[in-house]
């Protein structure tokens, strides 16, 4: 789906990278065991070969990870090359956290590739949201809420999840946004105490038919469902939404029907998928559509939740057809 995340440009600038990641060259993946070797055995002030080393990580992708994940286990944390290895873990977790966060998709699963750098990675973004640290502005504390419920399938401690609690339910000092990510959060740990009375009162609006009024609270509702990665109830509320919509001759937004498609694509409703897919195809290209309702073709492309359906010749088409070539291109 689409991102809507906050911006996390400036943590590379807080944390001394000087210009941000992305906007760097990246070090092919054979770099990444020199680049970390050279960092842990600099002087700790050589901001160049941290960088590298960061860069190099990222770029190596899962290989990498695994890597500094070996390396982190077998030094000694009090000796310099043990905060050194700290030092970069942590840069390599906010570096990949500013990439997906500005990536324009969030999905379940995100943030696994991280894992082996746990438990030490896992503690550092609870930190970031319970105790967070001066350098770390409170407003992007909500971008490393995704990062949690893929690093704790299981659940953190019962004591972490209680803290988490104690800020989700703080309405006077909490933002809505931050309150409502952890809300969704801890659902999926077990404890759906503060989602129940948000399901409760938009399955009660949208069974009131009040000339299409309803179907906003029914649009809501296939969102929540899909927040809580509820796929299959997602992906049906998502189509009583469309159809409703269709019904009263206001057709919904090619993003509409892409996010219909994404959950019915993870719920393994294929054939569905590609159904809301042509018809998000088919709006995609008309002249009455919005741009900022558009689909972007990275999504298509790269979007994890489109994986199942990715592979079938009626997916290739209806990329096609969702964008032309432009005339003149020749492509």
């Amino acid at each position: 789906m689409l991102a809507r995340f906050s911006n996390l440009a400036l943590l590379p600038i807080l944390l001394g990278f000087g210009a941000p990641l992305s906007a760097q060259s990246k070090p092919t993946k054979a770099n990444f065991e020199r680049a970390i070797a050279a960092w842990l055995g600099s002087d700790a002030h050589e901001a160049a070969k941290r960088s590298a080393a960061v860069e190099a990580t990222l770029a190596g992708g899962k290989a990498a990870m695994r890597h500094l994940g070996g390396i982190a286990k077998k030094v000694t944390p009090t000796t310099a090359e043990g905060t050194r290895a700290e030092i970069l873990i942590r840069d390599v977790a906010l570096g990949y956290l500013d990439r997906e966060s500005n990536s324009g998709m969030f999905y379940a699963g995100q943030y696994e590739a991280l894992d082996p750098l746990q438990p030490a990675i896992g503690r550092m973004f609870l930190q970031l949201v319970i105790e967070t640290p001066d350098w770390f502005p409170d407003n992007l504390r909500v971008s490393v809420v995704p990062a949690l419920r893929d690093l704790f399938p299981e659940a953190p401690t019962e004591a972490q999840r209680e803290d988490l609690r104690e800020i989700a339910i703080d309405e006077d000092h909490e933002p809505a946004n931050l309150r409502w990510a952890l809300a969704c959060a801890l659902a999926e740990w077990g404890d759906r105490s503060l989602v129940e009375p948000r399901l409760r009162e938009l399955e009660e609006s949208a069974g009131k038919r009040q000339n299409g009024d309803e179907l906003y609270f029914v649009h809501q509702l296939a969102f929540l469902h899909y927040q809580l990665r509820e796929y299959g109830t997602a992906a049906k509320v998502w189509l009583e939404y469309l159809r409703g919509r269709e019904a009263i001759d206001s057709v919904p937004p090619p993003l509409d029907y892409y996010n219909a498609a994404c959950s019915l694509s993870l719920s393994g409703r294929i054939k569905d998928a590609l159904a809301e897919l042509e018809r998000c195809a088919t709006r995609q290209v008309s002249d009455e559509v919005d741009e900022s309702q558009r689909v972007e073709r990275k999504l298509f492309d790269h979007d994890p939740e489109l994986r199942a359906v990715r592979p079938t010749k009626k997916f290739r088409e209806l990329v096609k057809r969702a964008f032309p070539p432009e005339e003149g291109s020749g492509r």
